[in-house]
């Protein structure tokens, strides 16, 4: 972790070669495995650490592109986070100081407990108004598709796919109970911060929507984020996304019934406990 954590304090100390990568002056095996716990995949290597830790800047799907351009295999976006935040909790560590205790003499007679009650009154101000986090989705950009953004809130509120009436443009955000979600068509500009808030996908059925998105392991998004096809009739191509793991639904009359619905919040509630 010590290397990470230089890495970190100063990338551009950072170069790659075929089979090695120098840190500041000293070079190690790029192969090298490094194991982060609470990470998905739980090891990577130093070659994929160290190119993530100096690009960290980057959009993920840039990231993932440039990854691609370069030979390196990706680290993907829900492990971004926990790794940065290891990397930096290490920083924090070396860098603690130590503080001497004034002398008695310096200590003073007067009663200050009212700061102690201040102190208290304003950090419970503080964590009232500490902003919501919000949750992110995938819908289509189709106007056709049974789910979009005209009828993802009604959806999430109701189990009804019946559509609003308002043209909505880009995205739409709306609170359920305690979470506020935002929905989206076009994600090309999200961040690893947007990806890492991300906790359901609903597909069209169509290639493009995916191939739109420009990213290259849709496969392990989809085993990670809970992802569903929802068809208002009964003409679903099996063909349609084969191969990936997405809840396909052919619904009637319009809505979700009761069981459908509350699987879809199980997933979604799932995703989200995982966040915290």
């Amino acid at each position: 972790m010590e290397i990470l954590s230089d890495i970190l304090k100063n990338p551009k100390s950072v170069s790659f070669s075929e089979n090695k990568i120098k840190i500041s002056g000293l070079e190690y095996d790029k192969n090298m495995e490094i194991e982060i716990k609470e990470t998905t995949k739980k090891k990577y290597t130093l070659e994929q650490l160290a190119y993530f830790l100096c690009n960290k800047h980057l959009q993920y799907t840039k990231y993932l592109r440039e990854c691609k351009t370069k030979g390196i295999l990706s680290i993907f976006y829900s492990d971004q986070k926990i790794i940065l935040e290891e990397v930096e909790k290490e920083n924090e560590v070396e860098s603690q100081g130590r503080y001497d205790l004034p002398e008695s003499k310096y200590y003073s007679k007067h009663d200050y407990h009212w700061v102690k009650d201040l102190i208290a009154e304003k950090t419970d101000e503080i964590l009232k108004s500490k902003i919501t986090e919000k949750y992110k989705i995938i819908v289509s950009s189709s106007l056709t598709a049974t789910v979009n953004l005209s009828n993802i809130e009604i959806l999430l509120t109701s189990g009804s796919l019946e559509k609003s009436q308002d043209l909505i443009f880009d995205k739409t955000e709306f609170k359920i109970k305690s979470h506020v979600f935002v929905a989206e068509e076009d994600i090309k500009d999200w961040t690893s911060d947007d990806w890492n808030m991300l906790v359901a996908i609903f597909c069209d059925g169509s290639e493009w929507q995916i191939n739109e998105w420009g990213i290259g392991d849709v496969a392990s998004l989809f085993n990670t984020v809970p992802t569903f096809y929802i068809v208002n009739t009964r003409s679903m191509n099996k063909n349609d996304l084969s191969g990936y793991n997405v809840i396909k639904w052919n619904v009637v009359d319009n809505k979700l019934d009761d069981e459908k619905y509350k699987l879809m919040w199980s997933k979604i509630k799932n995703t989200i406990k995982n966040k915290k």
